[in-house]
């Protein structure tokens, strides 16, 4: 990338507002109110098959349509909506919920769609879709943030967010660069990103391999059965198993399979701080239990909660959202802990069989099974009747342990290539958010940029 020239210090002044911080002398500041050509959020109907795309939080996603759980509307509903229906050069922005504060910018729209009332429709510029990235007015979103329910972007503080007032060939010059830059950020990441599916599925496809029996541990090193060795399992979506291995249902191998319950269906309340841990879906990050986000219940909820009262190195194993299949195995420093519906725990008879069903649960023959099995309404759902029905590979108590020793050692080679790779693209992410901000509150200097030409698609 080529070297970015800044503005001399000597022709910089104090915006006067704390989250812009210094801007060029020749600028001033303005409310977003006043650059909005206009503003908006839609609406839905209760679910609709197949017609009009509805629009929502999780749909939106690194700066484009995230359509993977898609929700709809029905034509009529769209044909009379006098609002939020989506158009091309509109930015979309969450304005409550898990994503708040992202958004998109609609280049090319070959779809109808409309965005529901989590979401704003503007109408501004390309320009203004980098001063919506940039970390001043993220900072505002949540700083101005005057709801005392859940964190939101009411009208009043999307209008009244400060921005920089410059000249249209100002902010033309901005829009263009920064579609330039971000452009070349964009590409390596997603090389990355994709270097990542590849690893990720080199480990599923090794941890089948392996945990099926295709492949045996001798001397620690992989050797190919032989046609002669194997067996058909009986089970279709499993295939081929050593003649010498069993098959078991999980819940044969499990003393218990259940999942949570939210709290506030009994009347109580999840508190920032406890003596209980209470983990949902969005702590199993990674096959590991992440301890953000924080939430914990007292003593009186976790005794009525009993039923989901966890133990250490039970596997918890999300069944339903946008995260279902992901897992981990809580260790003993995590609890007491309990857990709500989304997420369902293992615990095995004989807790030294663990990591090997927890290995099991990773390998692409059972991901894809259970895929077949999961049931797409609102969001995807598995049962724990199904959970509990899923077929495993099961040889002696010798070659569990060799399989497991000897995962435990390959699959930590590929983390780790994965994680350093994560953490490459989280540095790419925050080089360029700085960029954006960098830019449009006039840092860069940009007065003898030229105008390039730059692939949108």
């Amino acid at each position: 990338m080529e070297e970015i020239k800044y503005r001399r210090e000597d022709e910089m002044k104090d915006s006067g507002i704390e989250w812009l911080g210094k801007i060029p002398k020749e600028w001033g500041v303005t409310k977003l109110k006043y650059e909005l050509k206009n503003f908006e959020s839609g609406k839905r109907e209760p679910f609709y098959e197949e017609e009009v795309l509805s629009i929502g939080g999780e749909h939106i996603l690194n700066g484009k349509f995230n359509l993977q759980n898609p929700r709809y509307v029905s034509y009529k509903f769209y044909r009379d909506s006098n609002q939020g229906k989506i158009k091309e050069n509109d930015i979309l922005l969450v304005k409550d919920g898990a994503t708040i504060g992202k958004a998109m910018y609609v280049n090319k729209l070959d779809f109808d769609a409309m965005v529901n009332e989590h979401v704003y429709r503007l109408e501004y510029s390309k320009y203004g879709y980098y001063v919506i990235l940039s970390n001043s007015t993220q900072k505002q979103f949540w700083m101005k943030n005057n709801s005392t329910a859940q964190e939101s972007i009411n009208s009043n503080t999307l209008k009244n967010i400060d921005i920089v007032k410059n000249s249209k060939e100002e902010q033309q010059k901005i829009a263009n660069f920064l579609d330039y830059k971000t452009s070349q950020f964009d590409s390596i990441i997603s090389k990355k990103e994709k270097l990542i599916e590849k690893l990720e599925e080199a480990k599923k496809s090794l941890i089948s391999e392996v945990i099926t029996g295709k492949i045996k541990i001798v001397d620690g090193e992989m050797v190919e059965r032989k046609p002669e060795e194997m067996k058909d399992s009986g089970v279709e979506w499993l295939g081929m198993i050593p003649k010498d291995w069993e098959v078991k249902r999980l819940k044969y191998l499990a003393s218990k399979i259940s999942k949570g319950t939210t709290p506030s269906t009994i009347g109580k309340e999840i508190l920032e701080e406890g003596p209980v841990r209470f983990l949902k879906a969005e702590n199993i990050v990674d096959n590991k239990v992440s301890l953000t986000p924080e939430c914990f219940i007292d003593n009186s909820t976790n005794k009525i909660l009993s039923r989901s009262a966890l133990k250490a190195q039970d596997i918890l194993f999300v069944i339903a959202g946008a995260t279902i299949g992901k897992l981990a195995i809580l260790n003993e420093e995590l609890c007491p802990a309990n857990t709500n519906q989304a997420v369902s725990f293992i615990r095995l008879k004989n807790i030294e069989n663990s990591k090997f069903v927890f290995y099991w649960l990773q390998s692409s023959n059972l991901r894809r099974h259970m895929w077949s099995l999961t049931v797409q309404a609102a969001q995807p759902n598995l049962s724990l009747e199904d959970l509990g029905n899923f077929y495993l590979p099961y040889p002696n108590i010798s070659e569990r342990t060799d399989i497991v020793n000897f995962l435990e050692i390959k699959t930590k080679g590929l983390d780790n290539i994965i994680n350093k790779t994560k953490t490459q693209i989280q540095k790419l992410k925050e080089a360029k958010e700085s960029l954006i901000s960098e830019a449009v509150t006039g840092k860069i200097d940009l007065r003898d940029w030229e105008i390039r030409e730059v692939d949108e698609s």
